[in-house]
């Protein structure tokens, strides 16, 4: 089993001189090369994070009916998360402060620019928000430092530099995420995004864009605040709106929860793993 692109096609091109039976993941949004699309198709079973992912990769002509559609999996603990002040006691904050987390690999596709636009935009209606940006650019193109360094000018400019702060990468996602009041995920494009399953899981309600695979997890004003990608304006107003309501956060948080428990818990990822193989394994 390919667990990556860049596998699939490894497992793909094996398939066509072996008898093992290979499949592979895919879990990207991302263009194809003709000798790609071919080298997928050789698998016998492919598996496609989200519906988006496998209709944009039947698009560009990898076979349809090699795609079955199995979400990634979250293990969620028995019980709530405790709301604890750790966060705001590492970054020195009061303890009203209400704190608005971006999390993610810090690239164009993940939109951080644009939550520095939206922050910016809802920073004087939302008073105690602090706003925090979680993550790493692994990128070293100099186009990708300039994005980078964007979104402290935005920032900057807005007058925020004391409530902007950015914690890199971490280990403690999951925790971080229990302690943060609004999860703000801005992305242009997203297959099935896992620190969605970690907020939810975690109890933290969310703001989102209503991208790829990210309505499939998520319903808009149920358990979560969907908006278009590139729009700050809308996404400032989802914030704010979030912000001045916490009996509406608490619902999104509680359906969010529910959600991801019903649907996409790892036991359930994992049976449907394991069925996707056998029906393979018998034909």
């Amino acid at each position: 089993h390919g667990n990556s692109l860049s596998m699939a096609r490894l497992t793909g091109s094996i398939a066509k001189q072996s008898p093992a039976v290979c499949t592979a993941h895919l879990r990207d949004i991302i263009g194809l090369s003709a000798a790609a699309v071919e080298q997928l198709n050789g698998n016998r079973g492919l598996v496609a994070v989200s519906k988006a992912v496998r209709d944009f990769h039947a698009t560009q002509g990898v076979d349809s009916s090699r795609i079955q559609v199995i979400p990634n999996g979250i293990e969620l603990e028995d019980g709530e998360h405790p709301h604890g002040d750790r966060l705001k006691a590492e970054l020195g904050l009061p303890p009203d402060a209400f704190i608005v987390a971006s999390v993610g690999q810090i690239c164009l596709r993940k939109g951080q620019d644009v939550f520095a636009q939206a922050a910016a935009l809802a920073a004087e209606q939302m008073p105690s928000a602090h706003f925090l940006l979680i993550g790493e650019r692994y990128s070293a193109k100099p186009e990708s430092a300039a994005y980078d360094e964007s979104i402290d000018r935005t920032f900057t400019a807005a007058g925020l530099t004391a409530r902007f702060h950015r914690l890199g990468f971490r280990q403690d996602v999951p925790q971080l995420l229990a302690e943060v009041d609004l999860l703000v995920h801005s992305a242009r494009q997203e297959p099935f995004g896992r620190v969605l399953l970690e907020a939810a899981a975690a109890g933290c309600p969310i703001v989102a864009t209503n991208v790829g695979g990210t309505p499939e997890m998520l319903i808009d004003g149920q358990s979560a605040l969907l908006v278009g990608a590139d729009d700050p304006q809308a996404l400032a107003a989802a914030m704010i709106r979030a912000f001045g309501d916490a009996s509406l956060r608490s619902r999104l948080a509680d359906w969010a929860r529910a959600r991801v428990a019903t649907y996409f818990s790892i036991a359930a990822s994992a049976r449907r793993l394991a069925d996707f193989w056998r029906s393979l394994l018998t034909q």
